[in-house]
């Protein structure tokens, strides 16, 4: 009897056993979408950092022109000697450079880097009394044309007597300590022995491999009519189209997350987690290894290879016209924060929200262009600079820290001007349903 009773009990036990693993219901899988994001760096890359005119200077007036520049900028300028045909004074074809090597602004009396210049375009007459020359020409172009090239007119050979240029014009540099120069141009042909007006001229500030004009090349058609005729507003409309802020951008990390801050708050300091690193020096690795920590976001990861047709060896750093691509997976209710530097800033850098973007608003996936999600953000950590210029900006700062801002992190709200956001950057969003 004993047996059959033990026998029973199992019987019992295994059918219960059946029963139980019949109503088990295992939770059924969130579905996934894949997400692909490319965010381009639209930026021209312009020739000219800033630019302005001078003005029609007679003999003994002196005129003075604020810019702005920083390390490694260079300064040229061009202005036409009136009592000539097409001469024109100017420094080196590559310009004078605004700073030392030990990061030193360069001031005081400039006027040794002053060269005189033939355009090359116009055959020259005796200084201050040819028939063609500006004071005296009937009408533009008047000249006969000489299809030459651009050089000193030391070189000339041509039997004409020219004006030492320190006799003529006299330049002069101030600096302010914060990236701001007054250049002062002074006409003191009124002592020498022929006196002439300058013509309104242009001047530049770019990098040391841009010019506003080159050495044994044929003259643009702005230049000419500048030095031939006084006119200069052909040359600088070109020049506009040219000049303006450039930069690249920083490699940068992303997170896929639920509604919370993964990176920042705003209006809130920096936690000290690497923002810092990533808004001041573009290296997004610090607050990448922060993020990996937390488990509760489902992915995190640096993008730092650049895709296009111009790539350069820069640390995976985006240059201007090509962008990077990176895919993520994501489900209902999860978000996508991004952090990237813009390079040309002392802290300055690029992400959705604080929150993050949604990527299933309405329950369905985002897709297509982003770029109005996307904010320039200050991260208040380093007082700013002009934009650009700033000396201890990443790419002229030689390591060196700027003044710490204890500001917090805000939508960038100072006293410079910034491109629209859609001006610098692209960014889409293609969802694989």
């Amino acid at each position: 009897m004993k047996n059959n009773a033990l026998f029973l009990l199992i019987i019992l036990v295994l059918i219960a056993c059946k029963k139980e693993q019949e109503i088990t219901v295992s939770e059924p899988e969130i579905p996934t979408t894949t997400f692909t994001l490319t965010f381009e760096n639209i930026m021209k890359n312009q020739t000219f950092f800033q630019a302005g005119v001078t003005d029609l200077q007679q003999p003994g007036e002196s005129k003075s022109y604020r810019f702005i520049a920083g390390i490694g900028m260079h300064l040229s300028f061009a202005t036409m000697l009136v009592q000539s045909n097409d001469l024109f004074y100017g420094f080196e074809e590559n310009g004078i450079a605004l700073y030392d090597a030990d990061g030193s602004a360069l001031t005081g009396n400039i006027t040794h880097a002053v060269r005189l210049w033939d355009a090359g375009t116009e055959i020259n007459e005796v200084l201050g009394t040819g028939a063609n020359q500006a004071p005296r020409q009937e009408n533009v172009n008047a000249g006969e044309r000489e299809d030459g090239v651009i050089q000193l007119v030391d070189s000339l050979n041509d039997g004409l007597i020219y004006p030492v240029a320190d006799s003529m014009i006299r330049l002069s540099l101030e600096y302010d300590g914060n990236n701001q120069f007054v250049l002062t141009i002074e006409n003191i042909s009124n002592t020498a022995m022929m006196s002439s007006a300058l013509a309104p001229g242009i001047f530049t500030v770019h990098q040391q491999d841009k010019y506003l004009f080159k050495v044994t090349e044929k003259a643009s058609t702005g230049l000419e009519a500048m030095v031939e005729d006084g006119d200069n507003s052909s040359l600088w409309n070109q020049i506009l189209t040219e000049t303006g802020f450039t930069s690249i951008i920083g490699t940068g990390v992303y997170v896929v997350h639920k509604a919370s801050h993964p990176i920042f708050t705003d209006g809130e300091k920096d936690r000290g987690q690497g923002l810092e690193t990533l808004a001041e020096s573009g290296n997004p690795e610090n607050l990448h290894d922060v993020l990996k920590r937390d488990t509760t976001f489902s992915e995190v990861r640096l993008f730092n290879d650049p895709v296009g047709n111009n790539v350069l060896n820069l640390g995976g750093k985006l240059i201007q016209g090509d962008k990077y691509e990176f895919s993520f997976e994501a489900s209902i209710g999860d978000y996508l924060s991004i952090a990237t530097m813009l390079v040309e800033t002392n802290d300055l850098f690029f992400a959705f929200d604080d929150t993050g973007l949604e990527l299933f608003p309405n329950g369905q996936p985002v897709n297509g262009n982003v770029t109005n999600h996307v904010h320039l953000w200050d991260a208040g950590t380093e007082a700013n600079q002009f934009p650009g210029a700033g000396n201890f900006q990443p790419i002229r700062n030689g390591g060196k820290e700027g003044a710490d801002e204890g500001g917090v992190v805000r939508i960038v709200n100072d006293d410079f001007t910034y491109p629209l956001v859609d001006e610098l950057i692209r960014v889409t969003i293609k969802a694989s349903l």
